[in-house]
């Protein structure tokens, strides 16, 4: 496993703790994005929150989404980015 792939996956695991006590659950992951890009939401109720490697920016953003399930196209928010060096 890369040093890419060990952050996300410690990260993740900080993130589930803390999320699920505020009633967030995991809702959808994907891992074979291009690049070697992957996410992972976390919903509750109307709200979400996702967590991306973006493989081809070299990035992790963090981003918000206050109406997820409610239209097609939902509106997501940066939180937090942070460009890495591989």
């Amino acid at each position: 496993m890369n040093q890419i792939n060990r952050v996300y996956e410690e990260i993740i695991t900080l993130m589930n703790a803390a999320l699920s006590e505020v009633g967030f659950e995991r809702k959808r992951e994907d891992l074979d994005g291009p690049m070697g890009s992957k996410f992972l939401e976390f919903w509750r109720g109307t709200e979400a929150i996702r967590f991306v490697w973006d493989g081809k920016e070299s990035w992790f953003v963090l981003e918000y989404c206050a109406d997820i399930g409610l239209k097609p196209q939902p509106h997501w928010a940066d939180i937090h980015l942070d460009r890495t060096h591989r």
